[in-house]
Order: structure tokens, then C-alpha cells, then sequence
């Protein structure tokens, strides 16, 4: 399935001559073929996910389907660990308000007793692949890439990897599969912090596997990076107006 985001803003600026990028730029470039869950998310990123979730049905008030927003406000940086303020709107039947805590390194959400329930859904479907691409762990996004061993999928088969690229409207995305009759299928962009889409089946040594979850996303609404020096990061006032003639 492709979708077209409207909300979704991915504009490119630079202010050198074509050709000619500084180290950090080159750093950049150089990482753009990998990717981590929650990779380069920014204050105010807001993720909207249609999320159907059969493992966990039985804890979710409203069952299987519902659909979550997160916005994320601030990134709380301790000695500890380094924890990201997100605030959730789940809507099924009703509509549920909660303060998801997410773990920047390894996108694990903690939350009250009231959400927990949701937590765990979102960190195990939409956050699924975080068990392999996480902060510590980035993975490659280049065809043929091996991500790991998928502990939930004994004997042949049971390696996740890119097995694909493909031009969706969101750009470039990178397909990771695994499983041996219904294939498990993540699809996975370097532009966004979280995957794009994703399903994954049970007993993948069964003809007719059941789809234990599945999720995609809805929209994405783009955040800022903090101000520097009272300007907004990547903003065109950082690059400096030519001379008068």
C-alpha cells in the first residue's frame, strides 16, 4: 500500500556550492544509508499510526485496532539515561490521553498503570524493529543488509534483512523481510525516525500464518530543531546573504 502524507514536509538547503560540503556534511552523507529507531527525532515530531495489534488484544480496552498519535515534546537528558516526553492520544471505541517516557537509546516506553497497556502495544509493534536498529546498533539500509536473527522464528528462515529498495511517496524506502511462507515486511525510510509500515505473522512454518500485528503510518508532522544563538537550526537565516554588487 503507498500513501501520500500531506503533512509531510522534506525539504533539502544548503548553503555551499555544489560539490563542495564541509566534514560534518560528509559525516552525514555517510550515515544516510543506515538507520535506528527514533533517528534524528526533533521536539515537536508527531507520528500518527493505524495500529492493529492481535497479541495484546486481550489488555487493549478497545481491541485489537486503534489508532495513536505521539507528539514529541522534550528529550530529558540525566546521567542515567536520556528519556523523550511524549504525549499520546489513542483513539478506539473512546479516546485515551497519556505521557508515554521513551527511552532514547532503546526506544523502550514506560508509563502509569492506566497506559500501560497501550505502551506495550506501541513499543512492540510500531517499536518492534528497535530490537534490532537501535541508538547502540544502527543497521544499513542497502540491499542485501542482515539486520539479525528473529528469536520468535526457528530454523531456516529466520534472519531479518533488506531485501529490497522502492520508491514510495514518502521516497526512498527499504524493505526488511523475514519469516519462510507469509513473510514477515517492514518497510523502513532513512528520512523518518520510525518505520513506515509494518506486519508481522505467527508460525512462519504454517502455509496460512495469522498476522500477529500490523501498523502504518497515517501521517507525520514535522518538528524544529532547538534555536541556536536565538535563531532556529537550518533556518535560512544561518546562511549567509551574498555581498551587493
Amino acid at each position: 500500500m503507498r500513501w501520500i502524507l500531506p503533512v509531510l514536509a522534506l525539504v533539502a538547503l544548503s548553503c555551499q556550492q555544489a560539490g563542495a560540503f564541509s566534514a560534518e556534511e560528509a559525516l552525514e552523507r555517510a550515515a544516510a544509508d543506515s538507520w535506528h529507531a527514533g533517528r534524528g527525532l526533533l521536539p515537536g515530531d508527531t507520528f500518527t499510526y493505524q495500529v492493529c495489534d492481535h497479541v495484546r488484544a486481550h489488555h487493549l480496552p478497545d481491541g485489537p485496532c486503534y489508532v495513536v498519535v505521539m507528539e514529541f515534546h522534550v528529550e530529558l537528558v540525566s546521567r542515567d539515561r536520556d528519556t523523550w516526553v511524549v504525549q499520546a492520544e489513542i483513539t478506539g471505541d473512546d479516546t485515551y490521553r497519556h505521557i508515554f517516557l521513551v527511552d532514547t537509546k532503546t526506544m523502550g516506553i514506560s508509563t502509569d498503570l492506566a497506559g500501560s497497556a497501550y505502551a506495550g502495544s506501541v513499543e512492540g509493534t510500531v517499536g518492534y524493529l528497535a530490537g534490532f536498529a537501535h541508538e547502540l546498533s544502527p543497521k544499513r539500509l542497502g540491499v542485501g543488509s542482515v539486520w539479525g536473527e528473529v528469536p520468535s522464528v526457528p530454523g531456516a528462515g529466520s534472519t531479518a534483512a533488506v531485501v529490497s529498495r522502492e520508491v514510495w511517496d514518502v521516497g526512498d524506502v527499504s524493505v526488511i523481510e523475514f519469516g519462510l511462507f507469509e513473510r514477515s515486511t517492514f518497510a523502513v525510510s532513512g528520512l523518518l525516525p520510525f518505520p513506515v509500515s509494518g506486519i508481522m505473522y505467527g508460525m512462519q512454518h504454517l502455509p496460512d500464518p495469522p498476522a500477529l500485528f500490523s501498523f502504518e503510518l497515517l501521517g507525520y508532522d514535522p518538528g524544529r530543531p532547538p534555536p541556536v544563538n536565538g535563531t532556529a537550526a537550518g533556518g535560512p537565516d544561518q546562511c549567509p546573504l551574498p555581498d551587493d554588487p
